[in-house]
């Protein structure tokens, strides 16, 4: 990983932030460390995005306070009738909150 901000999980590196913003500013972000938004492709990893957040938000280094929002890599071109990865890979792990993803 870069540096000792990002988080290693098997290949990939995360680096969680809490900056306030919109979906376009978190791509953007991620842009500027050539990087993208997470991809959550089965139960482990939404587990580990999960422990990620309660640990930086549990931080009392962090300013983060409250987490209400986070984004993903997840988006839809068709009206939210198929949902595909930043990655371009398709979307095949189904385990969301109800009306989620939108």
């Amino acid at each position: 990983c870069p540096s000792d901000a990002w988080m290693r999980r098997g290949s990939y590196c995360y680096l969680p932030g809490c900056q306030h913003g919109n979906l376009t500013q978190a791509r953007d972000e991620c842009a500027s460390h050539n990087a993208r938004l997470a991809s959550i492709e089965d139960e482990e990893e939404l587990r580990f995005i999960g422990w990620v957040i309660v640990s930086v938000a549990n931080n009392p280094e962090s300013d983060c306070g409250t987490v209400d929002v986070m984004y993903v890599g997840l988006s839809s071109s068709d009206n939210q009738q198929t949902w595909d990865w930043n990655d371009d890979t398709p979307s095949d792990y189904t385990n969301w909150e109800s009306n989620e993803p939108n």
